[in-house]
């Protein structure tokens, strides 16, 4: 303090004072500023190390990098997978969309929109050739009924055209989980008919449809199975004889075995057909 007293004199006091008020006046906002800050980075009150900070920093910009790069790539990937799939897809859409709209629509065509900013890529568009119009028109503007069957026909296209193509690889199934929903009693036999022909046939061992619906006979299936609250009340399956487990020894196991149940939980039946 001594050393101030021979640089300040009492003619400076106003003046002193009014610097001293408006240091205080800013400290006040510094103040104010730490705690806000505090609050907002989660510190706690406590005190930061700068360079600690920066190398955080930068280790959070590297996975940031890190994580852009894999994103680019996953969709470079799947860029050329759809380039790849689109025309096996439009082929089987050929094949299906005539038999579920009764001859109507044949022609499909698929394409990707471009996101912002790229030249490919991006959310599917289809199309189909409308004869009256004499031209493409987009889903969009066909009727609920229609643009559902277009919906149907691309997801049963898509999961032939994504069955693996190795040698002696056996088919699986597929299951159709109330796609009757939006149909009427026309679109639901046509469909039947999809379900009951050659077409998926050829692709897959076993069909499943599953409905809660009224609009079509189970007995058209081969094999149907009629369920309410989760029991079963009607079924044409085969029976199996229920031979005893056997262990690797071949002597019986009485150990308790894995049971596999389809259950439909509705307020109504529910009907499940098998081909």
């Amino acid at each position: 303090v001594w050393p101030l007293l021979s640089r300040y004199s009492v003619q400076d006091r106003a003046q002193l004072e009014t610097r001293r008020a408006s240091i205080e006046q800013e400290l006040g906002k510094l103040e104010e500023q730490e705690l806000s800050l505090s609050t907002q980075l989660q510190t706690g009150g406590g005190t930061l190390d700068l360079e600690q900070e920066r190398a955080h920093a930068e280790q959070l910009d590297r996975i940031y990098q890190t994580k852009k790069r894999g994103n680019a790539l996953i969709k470079a990937v799947d860029q050329r997978l759809m380039q790849k799939m689109l025309p096996r897809i439009e082929y089987y859409m050929q094949q299906i969309l005539p038999l579920l709209t009764s001859g109507r629509y044949h022609d499909v065509h698929l394409a990707t929109i471009p996101e912002e900013g790229t030249i490919s890529g991006g959310p599917l568009q289809l199309s189909v050739w409308d004869s009256a119009a004499g031209e493409y028109v987009a889903r969009s503007a066909l009727s609920g009924g229609t643009a559902d069957q277009l919906s149907l026909a691309l997801r049963l296209a898509f999961a032939i055209a994504t069955l693996p193509r190795e040698l002696n690889l056996a088919r699986g199934f597929i299951l159709l989980d109330e796609p009757l929903s939006s149909f009427d009693r026309g679109r639901a036999q046509t469909l039947v008919d999809v379900v009951t022909g050659d077409v998926l046939s050829q692709h897959f061992e076993q069909i499943f449809l599953i409905s809660h619906s009224n609009a079509f006979d189970p007995t058209m299936f081969p094999y149907h199975i009629y369920m309410d609250n989760g029991t079963v009340i009607e079924s044409n399956l085969p029976v199996v004889p229920n031979f005893p487990p056997t262990n690797a020894n071949g002597t019986g196991d009485t150990s308790p075995q894995p049971v596999i149940t389809i259950i439909a939980p509705s307020a109504t039946p529910a009907e499940i057909g098998v081909e």
